[in-house]
């Protein structure tokens, strides 16, 4: 893991679901955010009736944008404890 980020650049990545994670660090979890959001996306705007997965993708969002604010706010033991696991 590299160290603890702050600023701007880490702001603009949060935007992104899964890249405020990537960018802090925590790969796994950035990864299988990313997978999960542009998989509901995917699905959702294909022609086989998945529609209605597309409200869960605000939802995704933020958590994502939250969480990774919250692992900004964590102390530099608490965060260098936090361990990388995937969500899903």
């Amino acid at each position: 893991m590299t160290k603890q980020k702050h600023g701007f650049l880490l702001f603009l990545s949060s935007l992104i679901p899964g890249a405020g994670e990537l960018y802090m660090g925590f790969r796994k979890q950035g990864i299988s955010i990313m997978a999960v959001f542009w998989g509901i996306i995917a699905l959702a705007s294909s022609n086989f009736g998945f529609g209605w997965l597309i409200m869960f993708a605000p939802i995704l969002w933020f958590y994502s944008f939250f969480n990774v604010h919250n692992l900004k706010s964590l102390s530099e033991e608490e965060f260098y404890a936090m361990e990388d696991t995937y969500i899903l």
